[in-house]
């Protein structure tokens, strides 16, 4: 029996390493000659075949597709041998393998159990690249809302950069400093529940800002002169969650003006994800403290920890192959945008059109609730005398889509001329909503796209929000709005 063992682990030990030669070797034949074989055949005449069409296509997409599947066939190689490598321990040694995987297990339990203790050493141990600790560490669970920011909460977090930064979009971003003040209801919010002349209510667009100055409410308040503006915008939050905010945090300001800060990236999905949420528990705006068991939340912990690793990995493999190619063709996700005035950036637009007509979106299921939540938020706003307004917070592509060029990524230039031709869809949909219920609407889109026609950025290249100069103008542009239908004093003012 032990022969037999011992013959058969040396066998897959001989085919594990015959495979290793077999990768390396592949990948410096490919390192060093892969491009130069791919571009002779792009510009060969005599194997037309073999390219296709290469005049509609730039020898830039077959260098990204070759190398996509040299970075396939390499992982699945990997995986092969980390099995071989555990079917010899197991072969071999199954005692210590299964006492190994035991005590790897239980010291991710331990830990997972301890953390679940002090939630807020996550933070030293670096663990906030999981979802999961950062919310726990941040955020606690709410019956109607889903989750709220830890009340009374300040940090100050250093070298952070924006959230879909990436090596692979070779696209410089200097890290800053995030300060971060939440109030005793859980807002970005200095003024804690006092009277407000205006309050914003939405999600992330409105919360985020390096610090409070640099948030769209305090730049609004900038703007208005003897008026104060309270920030009640959590990031992830929906249509439901603005309803809710406002009936237990808005009307308790007494303002003259409350903004229902509509992002059409998300908001519309945002009403069927929180439908689920009420009626199966399910993880809301991936806060997974809330929505599950110790026993689901220790599986959500192993499973992002996975998605990491294997992310990172990836990325490491596709930097390191396109320096040993020397290689500089565009990620395939990433758009060059030209403006008018001749500024050229790379940008990444993450959330995207989908190919729904306005009058089939407003018969959506989807919809029509929103159609419901916004009758309530005018009625209640009506009721104790506020003036509700609708903020129409635009997506990237929306604003910048019709200026990417040809020289833009693959994954790009192939959804391109769609994205351009369903980006008004979303706006058209809103707006008509907004005429139909009886409210009034500012639309961002009236200051971003002639923004955008003079050549300034206006938002985060690699990142859905706004940037600074992007929540200064939309600041000043609501705050001319106001000032021409209000005036300029606060109704609060003696």
């Amino acid at each position: 029996m032990n022969v037999n063992r011992l013959t058969s682990s040396r066998a897959i030990v001989k085919g594990a390493l015959i495979l290793t030669a077999c990768m390396l070797g592949f990948w410096v034949l490919y390192g060093f000659f892969g491009h130069r074989v791919i571009e002779s055949l792009y510009q060969s005449d005599s194997i037309k075949f073999v390219m296709g069409e290469r005049r509609l296509i730039p020898l830039a997409d077959y260098l990204v597709r070759a190398d996509r599947k040299v970075l396939v066939i390499t992982f699945s190689l990997i995986t092969l041998l980390l099995s071989l490598l555990l079917l010899v321990a197991f072969i071999k040694k199954p005692g210590e393998l299964t006492l190994s995987c035991f005590v790897f297990f239980l010291c991710s339990f331990l830990l997972f159990c301890f953390l679940e203790v002090f939630p807020s050493l996550a933070r030293p141990l670096r663990l906030h690249i999981f979802d999961y600790y950062r919310d726990r560490d941040f955020r606690i669970a709410d019956e109607t809302l889903g989750y709220r920011n830890k009340p009374l909460l300040h940090l100050k977090i250093h070298n952070v950069k924006t959230q879909l930064d990436s090596p692979l979009y070779d696209v410089e971003e200097e890290p800053r400093t995030l300060e971060w003040v939440i109030n005793r209801n859980g807002f970005r919010d200095r003024s804690d529940g006092q009277f407000s002349d205006v309050v914003l209510i939405g999600d992330s667009f409105i919360e985020s800002g390096w610090n409070e100055a640099d948030t769209f409410g305090k730049r609004l308040e900038k703007h208005l002169p003897g008026w104060t503006v309270a920030n009640l915008g959590i990031s992830g939050y929906g249509p439901y969650q603005y309803l809710e905010v406002l009936k237990r945090y808005a009307i308790q300001q007494n303002p003259r003006i409350v903004f229902f800060c509509f992002y059409e990236g998300n908001d519309p999905w945002n009403i069927g994800e929180y439908q689920r949420w009420k009626k199966s528990g399910s993880s809301l705006a991936a806060y997974a403290p809330g929505s599950k068991g110790f026993w689901g939340r220790y599986l959500i912990v192993l499973s992002e920890a996975w998605r990491s690793l294997e992310t990172r990995a990836w990325t490491t493999a596709e930097l390191v192959l396109k320096k040993i190619t020397q290689s500089q063709y565009l990620y395939p996700d990433v758009a060059v945008v030209k403006l008018p005035n001749g500024n050229i950036h790379k940008m990444v637009f993450a959330d995207l059109h989908d190919a729904i007509s306005t009058e089939k979106l407003l018969r959506t299921g989807e919809w029509q609730e929103l159609r419901k939540i916004l009758s309530q938020f005018k009625n209640i706003s009506v009721k104790h005398r506020i003036t509700p307004v609708i903020l129409y917070i635009p997506m990237t592509s929306s604003v910048y889509a019709e200026y990417s060029t040809e020289e833009s990524g693959m994954n790009w230039r192939l959804i391109r001329e769609n994205q351009i031709l369903w980006s008004k869809n979303i706006e058209n949909a809103l707006l008509s909503l907004s005429r139909d219920v009886g409210l009034e609407s500012v639309n961002l889109n009236d200051a971003f796209r002639p923004a955008a026609s003079e050549g300034r950025l206006v938002y985060n290249p690699i990142d859905v929000h706004w940037s600074s100069e992007g929540s200064e103008l939309a600041a000043a542009f609501v705050a001319e709005i106001l000032t021409e239908r209000f005036g300029t004093v606060s109704k609060f003012s003696p």
